[in-house]
């Protein structure tokens, strides 16, 4: 029997036609196994996953695959979003395996919920260099039934491994004065990885990395280097011009399969986009050059139009497929474009590209880099090209679209809500600030389950709530009432985060200071999980240690500030250990070393408009009720200088200062 048809998960309710008896994550599934003695198959994706479309369609549908699961296994499904503690506890089981991650993932755990087998991506016949999925289906059961002691001894050490990956080193004092050292070590192994002909990192693969180059932004901050800023621009520059780009209507892909950034894994999520959205409005304050707002407008028309709802919120996110292949809604035939452009097809084939897309005949749309030879101009020059591009735009909206997984995450909401802030911090546009402000209090109306103890729900389908916050959730909705306090000088908003606090020291598990990624009640029987390491999105301890130090400058409650400094101290070794993975924490050790900079102010918006062309991007902004509405203070190191009343003054003291890089 497959018991998904109860679920409201998008990718769940994908799977509840299958032959295969699934069951959904639960104390029912869990019991099941145990009271027959049956290894339990999870298996991990999301809507929006290509290969886990693939597989389904391969191995899931497939009566006879179907039967050799349900005879030798309690078989459970997972979406990824909506229980990213359980992925995470899998991922890495399989990582010490030594599979390389990825989705779909497959586990294999004994009854009592250890796991002693998995991988990713398995075919229907043995290629690839794999075993079919029915190959491995039937070796797993045959161990488990005739090497019972084996695989059981083998999930007992693994199990163990996990707790001691998770057990985080305790560290001396002695620990704190190696900052600086951590620093300077941690920017040259980062540069090893730069690719200094097409931007980004690494020689494959291209991700965003936007945590990364957040930090590489902070870095140039605070130890300018022209090189640093050369790889910054190059890797965003690159990342806009190229096929990861959506040219027509906007949004960014995952990730490009090339290096170059050239041909998309054509799925889009709700968190790539404001991330990058807030790296573009980072480099627009820091360069004021026309072609990051361009693109920060373009991809946020899209995301209004296409992706918010009627509720105020952003869906998770749009399949790669469509048609049952990857990227058919978006890649073109010469002919096509040819016949929608006709004599127009020079002037946008002076300016576009055509990548080649696979061996189908078919081209991805990217920008030409000569773009980047003109400076200051780039709005100016794509207008010219608004016409073609609404064509193309029009012909394609004919043909069938990708699903969307419409569910609306909270992390992701909330990591939204503060992107716009930010953008509307660095370029003053009103539009941002309102967008924010009406999506806080969505979040607020809709995602609360127990106001007085601010637990909320982890999503919303057609606005009912299902299940309840993680980390993450609770990581990047702080954030964001922090950012809308800096925006709106509203205190409701600091009262919420100080709410927060409050919630997680009750329900989260800690291990000297960092949280659980799941809170008690979530976790079950599930090892609790201690991690500092960023993954496509920031890492939701560093994000709420930032946000601690930031609630220290705001209210002055020291206890913020040392647990702030409790939290830094706690991974300092594990940091080490990666520096690649931990720039979130690099970020915020920088401004720890290098000191916070505060205004203050009666009204945010006299604080924006006097940085009109200022560097303002790391300010904390601060209500200051004895100050006048024309007055703000700049603030840094506990030095409070002369208040300033217009811009001009404003320009002076900062050349004065020089505490931000125009």
């Amino acid at each position: 029997m497959n018991r998904l048809n109860q679920s409201s998960s998008p990718y769940l309710k994908q799977h509840e036609n299958n032959p295969v008896h699934w069951w959904s994550w639960g104390l029912d599934a869990l019991a099941e196994a145990k009271l027959r003695n049956k290894p339990i198959l999870v298996s991990v994706g999301y809507s929006t996953c290509h290969w886990c479309h693939v597989m389904a369609h391969e191995s899931f549908e497939d009566i006879e695959v179907a039967n050799i699961m349900n005879e030798y296994f309690i078989n459970i499904k997972v979406d990824r979003e909506e229980r990213p503690d359980i992925d995470h506890y899998l991922m890495d089981a399989i990582q010490l395996m030594g599979v390389s991650g990825g989705w779909p993932l497959h586990c294999f755990l004994t009854p009592d919920l250890k796991p002693f087998f998995g991988g990713t991506y398995f075919p229907p016949e043995p290629k690839y260099g794999r075993p079919s999925w029915s190959q491995i289906l039937v070796s797993v059961h045959q161990a488990f039934v005739h090497k019972t002691n084996q695989i059981v001894n083998s999930a007992d050490k693994l199990a163990e491994e996990l707790r001691n990956q998770y057990r985080l080193p305790i560290l001396s004092d002695s620990s704190l004065s190696e900052h600086s050292t951590i620093l300077n070590e941690a920017f040259q192994q980062i540069k090893s990885f730069w690719d200094k002909e097409y931007g980004g990192f690494g020689f494959g693969q291209k991700f965003p990395n936007t945590t990364v180059l957040r930090y590489l932004i902070n870095h140039d901050k605070y130890r300018p280097n022209q090189e640093t800023n050369e790889h910054i621009n190059k890797s965003v520059q690159m990342m806009c011009l190229g096929g990861i780009f959506d040219h027509l209507a906007g949004g960014y892909s995952r990730y490009t399969v090339d290096r170059q950034w050239m041909i998309p894994h054509f799925e889009k999520m709700a968190y790539d986009q404001a991330l990058i959205l807030r790296t573009l409005s980072e480099l627009y304050n820091r360069t004021k050059d026309s072609f990051y707002l361009y693109f920060i407008e373009k991809s946020t028309a899209f995301w209004e139009s296409d992706m918010k709802l009627d509720n105020g919120l952003f869906i998770a996110a749009i399949d790669a497929d469509s048609e049952g292949k990857e990227g058919a809604f978006y890649v073109w035939e010469v002919d096509e474009i040819k016949d929608i452009l006709g004599r127009n097809i020079e002037l946008f084939l002076k300016y576009f590209k055509l990548n080649p897309f696979e061996h189908s005949g078919e081209f991805v749309l990217s920008l030409n880099t000569d773009l980047l030879n003109i400076s200051n101009d780039t709005n100016h020059v794509l207008s010219q090209l608004k016409s073609q591009v609404e064509k193309l735009l029009v012909n394609r909206n004919l043909r069938i679209s990708p699903s969307k997984d419409i569910k609306q995450i909270l992390a992701w909401n909330a990591l939204m809500i503060t992107a716009y802030c930010q953008v509307f911090k660095n370029t003053g546009i009103q539009a941002f600030r309102e967008n924010a402000l009406k999506g806080i209090r969505a979040i607020m109306d809709l995602y609360v389950i127990q106001p007085h103890t601010s637990l909320y729900a982890r999503t919303l389908t057609n606005n009912k709530q299902e299940g309840t916050a993680f980390l993450e959730d609770y990581a990047y909705l702080l954030e964001a009432f922090i950012a809308c306090y800096q925006i709106s000088f509203d205190n409701n908003y600091i009262t919420s985060a100080e709410n927060l606090i409050v919630h997680l020291n009750k329900h989260f598990k800690q291990d000297h200071f960092l949280f659980s990624l799941a809170s008690i009640e979530q976790s079950g029987s599930l090892e609790p999980i201690f991690d500092s390491v960023d993954s496509a999105i920031p890492n939701p301890n560093a994000v709420i240690c930032e946000s601690l130090m930031v609630l220290y400058l705001i209210t002055s409650n020291e206890s913020y500030l040392n647990d702030a400094k409790s939290m830094i101290h706690k991974v300092t070794q594990p940091l080490k250990n990666g520096y690649f993975q931990h720039a979130s924490w690099l970020s915020l050790l920088l401004k720890m070393e290098l000191g916070w900079n505060t205004v203050k102010a009666k009204d945010p918006i006299t604080v924006i408009r006097y940085f009109e062309s200022l560097y303002i991007n790391d300010l904390i902004l601060i209500l200051d009720t004895n100050l006048n509405m024309d007055e703000i203070q700049y603030c840094s190191d506990s030095v409070c200088y002369p208040k300033v009343t217009s811009h001009a003054e404003m320009k002076e003291l900062y050349n004065q200062l020089n505490f931000g890089k125009n």
